[in-house]
C-alpha cells in the first residue's frame, strides 16, 4: 500500500500567481500576434483551396495554435513530474506554477477572441476557468495533484494535431490514422484510468486535500 505524507507547501503568494499567469497570457499574445502577422503575409503563395485559407487566416486557427503549446506545456510537466513516481506526492514544486502557465493561456485565449457579445461561451468557460484554477492557487488546494491532471493534457496534443489535419484536408494519410489511435490511447490512460485512480489515492490517503477540494466544489456549486 502506498502512504503520502502531507504537503506542507505554503500556498503561492498572489503576487507570483499573478506574476506567472501575466507573463504567460503576454507571451501567449505575442505568439498569437506573430503567427497571425507571418499567415497574413505568406498565405497568398500558398497552395490552398479559398475555404482552407479562409481557416487558416481565422480566429480560431490562432487559438488551436495557442492551445497546442499550452497542451505541450502542461502535458510534459505532468509526464516530467510521473516520471518521478510517488516522490511527486511528496514534492509540488512547480506545480502551481505551471497550472499558473494555463491561467495565462486561459487570459489570453479569452482576449483575442473577435467578439465577445457574438462568442459568450468562450466567455463564459474562461471566465469559469480563470476563476477555478486562481481560487486553486490562491487556496493551496490540490497542489500535490495537480501534475496528475496536467498529465490528461497530453491526449490534447494529438487531438489539436488532428484538428490541423483536417483543415488541411489531411484526414486520409497514414499519419493522420496513427496520429488518431494514439489521441484515442493517451484520452483512455490519461482520463478515463489514470485520474480517477489519481483521486481515489488523494481521498484514501490525503483527507486533508481531499476535504479541501470538496470545500471549493462546494463554494462553486
Amino acid at each position: 500500500t502506498e502512504i503520502y505524507t502531507l504537503s506542507l507547501h505554503d500556498a503561492l503568494p498572489i503576487s507570483q500567481v499573478l506574476t506567472w499567469t501575466a507573463t504567460s497570457a503576454i507571451v501567449h499574445q505575442i505568439i498569437a500576434k506573430l503567427s497571425k502577422m507571418y499567415i497574413s503575409s505568406r498565405i497568398d503563395s500558398w497552395k490552398l483551396s479559398p475555404e482552407t485559407k479562409q481557416q487558416v487566416s481565422s480566429t480560431m486557427f490562432l487559438r488551436y495554435i495557442l492551445s497546442t503549446i499550452n497542451a505541450i506545456q502542461s502535458g510534459c510537466w505532468g509526464l516530467y513530474k510521473f516520471t518521478q513516481g510517488s516522490a511527486r506526492w511528496d514534492d509540488p514544486t512547480g506545480n502551481s506554477e505551471s497550472v499558473a502557465l494555463i491561467n495565462g493561456f486561459q487570459l489570453a485565449d479569452l482576449l483575442i477572441t473577435d467578439d465577445w457579445r457574438n462568442d459568450k461561451s468562450t466567455l463564459l468557460h474562461h471566465a469559469v476557468g480563470i476563476f477555478s484554477i486562481s481560487g486553486l492557487l490562491l487556496g493551496n488546494i490540490g497542489e500535490t495533484f495537480m501534475c496528475d491532471a496536467e498529465l490528461m493534457e497530453l491526449s490534447s496534443i494529438f487531438l489539436n494535431i488532428m484538428w490541423f489535419y483536417k483543415v488541411f484536408g489531411k484526414t486520409n494519410t497514414k499519419s493522420y490514422k496513427i496520429i488518431s489511435v494514439v489521441f484515442l490511447l493517451l484520452f483512455f490512460v490519461t482520463r478515463v484510468v489514470m485520474y480517477p485512480l489519481t483521486l481515489y489515492r488523494v481521498r484514501e490517503f490525503r483527507p486533508d486535500e481531499w476535504n479541501k477540494l470538496n470545500v471549493a466544489m462546494k463554494a462553486i456549486d
